[in-house]
């Protein structure tokens, strides 16, 4: 009976009410401009991210697509870093949970006054980060 209850456990972890868990996504958004680049770059231990800066034009979105494990007690953590001209800013884009979700959103837009996050889709980015003026000293 214990074995039926823990498998129970894993497959509605895996499959909520009856539908596939959802792919989680970071959205990257350049508004900073017509003819200013976004170089950025997004890194974590686990997932095969590109370590290289990549550019973002104005208007243009990337999106990283990623599954969270189902249980985690080492909780994979993506960072981001966003520079254009003297202004960067390093950030923890997205942290996994212990119990794995489904769904998520994390939207980054760069505009010139700062970084606006929000989780939903119907929702406006709300400011959430400064742009730091200088040069960026890597985490390591």
């Amino acid at each position: 009976m214990n074995l039926l209850i823990s498998f129970m456990l894993v497959f509605a972890t895996y499959y909520r009410f009856g539908t596939a868990c959802k792919i989680n996504r970071i959205e990257l958004h350049n508004q900073l401009g017509p003819g200013i680049v976004l170089h950025y770059y997004c890194r974590d231990k686990t997932r095969k991210y590109p370590f290289e800066t990549q550019e973002l034009k104005f208007n243009t979105t990337r999106v990283l697509e990623f599954k969270d494990a189902a249980v985690t007690y080492t909780k994979t953590t993506t960072d981001c870093y966003f520079k254009y001209g003297k202004y960067y800013h390093d950030f923890l884009a997205y942290r996994e949970a212990t119990l794995g979700r489904c769904g998520q959103l994390r939207s980054y837009t760069a505009r010139k006054d700062g970084i606006y996050f929000t989780r939903r889709y119907e929702k406006p980015g709300e400011f959430k980060f400064h742009w730091n003026v200088g040069t960026f000293v890597p985490k390591t």
